[in-house]
């Protein structure tokens, strides 16, 4: 699904945020991975509360996963 799809998807069931997770990883040692957090852009009306909860997923994923 893309982007433009998760967020068409959200929108039509009336989703109270809208936060994408997408996880990085390589089979390969010293490649990068991480993680990414996709949110609500601003012209939608959860945006500030997605950013909000994006922002404490990420706290816990730092805090857990350094």
């Amino acid at each position: 699904m893309s982007p433009k799809e998760k967020a068409a998807f959200a929108k039509e069931k009336m989703a109270d945020l809208f936060i994408s997770i997408h996880l990085a990883g390589s089979k390969q040692p010293n490649e990068k991975s991480g993680i990414q957090f996709i949110v609500a852009r601003n012209e939608f009306e959860n945006a500030v509360q997605s950013k909000i909860f994006a922002s404490a997923l990420i706290q816990e994923f730092t805090a857990n996963y350094p």
